[in-house]
């Protein structure tokens, strides 16, 4: 039974690979804090638009006009921290879609496009995969030349 161990580049797209870290993730925090910011604006819109179709008046009026100017200032802003972020290994921008041919390993929420996903996915499970070389990262494990060895 001479059986070869596959390699993880033989293994195909499907292979999972551990996260690898990053030696400076303070700009995909304040990325995705602004990313947050700019969700919690879409929320208070659609709440805006359901008070105006159950009461439309002066009032409603306002509050919608200001929640979507508001979101329209973060996204602005939510967009440009997005933008600054870049994969180590790559150089690419995995919080924001170029445009460019995505990896095949690259996360994908269907209908939004792989940098909103990677965007979601880094909030809530503090992992994202590189749409561009299909690298996984992890914000929250330390680099192997920080961590502490127990002698």
């Amino acid at each position: 039974m001479n059986q070869r161990r596959r390699t993880s580049h033989q293994a195909g797209p499907k292979a999972s690979s551990k996260a690898r870290s990053l030696h400076h993730p303070q700009k995909f925090v304040v990325a995705l804090l602004f990313a947050a910011l700019h969700f919690l604006t879409l929320f208070g819109v659609a709440t805006c638009v359901v008070l105006f179709i159950q009461e439309p008046n002066q009032q409603t009026v306002e509050l919608l006009i200001g929640s979507v100017a508001i979101s329209i200032a973060t996204w602005i802003v939510a967009y440009f921290k997005r933008k600054k972020p870049l994969c180590p290994l790559c150089k690419g921008t995995p919080l924001v879609e170029s445009g460019a041919l995505p990896h095949p390993r690259a996360f994908r929420i269907r209908p939004l496009n792989h940098g909103v996903s990677a965007v979601l996915s880094t909030l809530f499970t503090h992992q994202f995969r590189c749409m561009y070389c299909g690298s996984r990262y992890d914000l929250l494990r330390q680099p192997r030349d920080h961590r502490q060895h127990i002698d």
